[in-house]
């Protein structure tokens, strides 16, 4: 899975190096939908918020004649995906890929209905809940969002992109809510204690009570 996932980063960060500037790429002959960059980051603190914004931009003949017309693009959260892969031997083998960060979403903005030929301004919104089993100092946390273009027709272009959250370098995890737990557990542990070590001395005041009447 691990080779698999970098195989993919590494293509990202090549697709994403020839594609800075506009997300507008136009071929003649060609429907193009593309984002400026499919591989965002940013660095966010643990307990705190943020976001990443990308432009996309769709392209063709028949919008570079029909200007005015519009296309909703919608999106999909992915937490985690499955694919096949095919081994040397040509047996398949079922990779999970996981994207711990798609769970700290809290909002992406997108334009209702856009036009061709126009960047696509998105804004995706994360809340880092204070802790996680993922966090780590310098730990890159991967979300996966698919955008389609719903154009007119079976026909409907996908462009997947994978923002990453970057833990800080100086984070340290805070370990109050542990030293909390522990002493509420002692404290669980204790009381059961408490009530036998009383129970028992009450016995024995009883005992020496029926002892009393009984002389």
């Amino acid at each position: 899975m691990k080779n698999a996932l970098l195989a993919i980063v590494s293509l990202l960060i090549i697709s994403t190096a020839f594609a800075q500037g506009s997300s507008c790429l136009y071929k003649p002959g060609s429907f193009i939908f593309r984002c400026s960059n499919n591989l965002p980051g940013t660095t966010i603190r643990p307990g705190e918020e943020g976001n990443i914004t990308i432009y996309c931009c769709f392209t063709s003949d028949y919008y570079k004649e029909h200007s005015d017309e519009e296309v909703n693009i919608t999106y999909k959260i992915l937490n985690e995906f499955f694919q096949k892969v095919q081994r040397e031997d040509l047996s398949w083998n079922e990779v999970t890929y996981e994207y711990p960060a798609s769970n700290f979403i809290t909002e992406v903005e997108i334009p209702n209905k856009s036009k061709g030929f126009t960047d696509i301004p998105i804004v995706i919104h994360y809340k880092l809940p204070a802790h996680s089993e993922y966090y780590k100092p310098g730990a890159v946390l991967y979300s996966r969002i698919d955008f389609d273009a719903k154009i007119p027709g079976s026909f409907m272009p996908r462009n997947s992109v994978y923002p990453r959250i970057i833990i800080p370098q100086d984070w340290k995890p805070d370990n109050t809510i542990n030293i909390v737990l522990g002493i509420l557990g002692g404290i669980l542990l204790l009381v059961p204690g408490g009530f036998l070590i009383r129970k028992k001395r009450k016995a024995k005041k009883l005992k020496k009570i029926i002892n009393g009447i009984k002389k």
